[in-house]
């Protein structure tokens, strides 16, 4: 039974291997995208942070902290 069976299930692996290397490329698409928005977002968050701390004058207040005048 397992023998009769063998032809049919090495056929089915050879057709999924064969779609694995379109869909592995669509994946590692999907990854860089994901990486790119990351570092995009990054970097948006960190320029909106720089200006938030200009707003609020910060420098001001780290120079009185360390017992300097403003």
């Amino acid at each position: 039974m397992n023998q009769q069976n063998a032809p049919l299930n090495q056929r089915k692996i050879a057709e999924v291997g064969s779609g694995k290397p379109s869909n592995g490329a669509g994946w590692r698409a999907v990854n860089q995208l994901n990486q790119l928005n990351q570092h995009y977002f990054c970097l948006l968050s960190e320029k909106q942070r720089l200006t938030e701390r200009g707003k609020h004058d910060s420098t001001n207040f780290s120079i009185r902290a360390a017992g300097g005048r403003p």
